[in-house]
């Protein structure tokens, strides 16, 4: 499992976690104490079914949780699409891998500043 990038040597199946933006809530005199996120789980396979079948664990693992995931506490996962993002090669020394992108909104618990 990657944050960002995988490096292009690294061995596949592997996965890829990016964090595509964040907004916070708020109410009618402050923040409310909720941040959405939304997250991009990349999988990257040896085949393109390979690349499928880890989505699906991906989403069938993540499609409806709420809890605590470490000290984070989530109120809901909820998936907002997968894609085929495969990635073919842009260069001669390159390898092109078979991916799909799920795209997950969570919503989690945070503090809220006092002054």
């Amino acid at each position: 499992m990657y944050a960002g990038h995988a490096p292009q040597d690294a061995d596949r199946p592997l996965i890829i976690v990016r964090i595509d933006g964040s907004r916070s809530g708020r109410h009618a005199t402050a923040a409310d104490g909720l941040l959405l996120a939304q997250m991009e789980v990349v999988c990257q396979g040896t085949t393109y079914k390979n690349a499928r079948d880890i989505s699906e664990v991906i989403r069938t693992e993540t499609d409806g949780f709420s809890g605590n995931m470490s000290s984070v506490v989530v109120r809901f996962c909820t998936i907002d699409g997968i894609r085929d993002t495969s990635d073919n090669p842009r260069l001669g020394d390159e390898e092109g891998y078979p991916s799909v992108t799920v795209d997950l909104d969570i919503m989690r618990l945070i503090s809220v500043p006092t002054f």
